[in-house]
């Protein structure tokens, strides 16, 4: 029991006089979804003028980490990456896919899915696609 009696007794005067210990915080950085530059509607109405359609993604990461682009409707469809470094960072990330059949789209919707590898980093962008 004494023992605890001084340890007690020790704790109190330290804390009385001031000399409290305290771990620093440690600094947490969030990881910041993707920006989408272009389309800034959501959705996006691509008028269709021939048989194909070009739809394009312009895109940047908060701290340059590199962008994964998916487009789910499109299962076979392949499509172009272009990424512009400024300063030796990356800036921006340009998706462009072009669709040669229109009448082949199961739907008028088509989605391209957006991330910088993050779990919850993940942005949709969505095409409406009008044939006239």
């Amino acid at each position: 029991m004494r023992p605890v009696r001084i340890l007690r007794a020790w704790h109190g005067a330290c804390f009385l006089a001031g000399c409290i210990y305290v771990k620093p915080i440690p600094d947490v950085s969030v990881n910041l979804a993707p920006i989408i530059f272009e389309p800034t509607e959501d959705p996006r109405e691509v008028i269709v003028r021939g048989d194909s359609v070009v739809l394009t993604v312009i895109a940047g990461d908060p701290e340059g980490d590199a962008l994964d682009f998916q487009w789910p409707d499109l299962a076979n469809t392949p499509y172009d990456i272009a990424i512009s470094e400024i300063g030796g960072r990356r800036e921006i990330t340009v998706c462009r896919v072009e669709i040669l059949d229109v009448d082949q789209l199961d739907r008028d919707i088509v989605r391209a899915f957006v991330s910088d590898g993050g779990r919850d980093n993940l942005v949709q962008v969505t095409f409406r696609v009008v044939r006239p």
